[in-house]
């Protein structure tokens, strides 16, 4: 019985593993032109960060605790 369920944990194990590298290569070239698009923008004209407010400065949020 423990062989059994050893066979079943490994086919079970493989078929992860085959899915999962399956997907991962699926996402790999979408990352990858993301990632040039980047580095092309980056070349050319330099990233702008936009700064962004943190939670308790946005606009409808009610801070019920503070530290300070």
């Amino acid at each position: 019985m423990a062989q059994y369920l050893g066979f079943v944990f490994f086919l079970f194990m493989a078929c992860c593993g085959f899915w999962g590298i399956l997907y991962f290569s699926s996402i790999i070239p979408f990352w990858l032109t993301g990632w040039f698009r980047m580095k092309a923008k980056e070349r050319k004209e330099g990233l702008h960060l936009e700064v962004r407010p943190t939670l308790p400065e946005q606009e409808g949020v009610t801070l019920l605790y503070s530290k300070n």
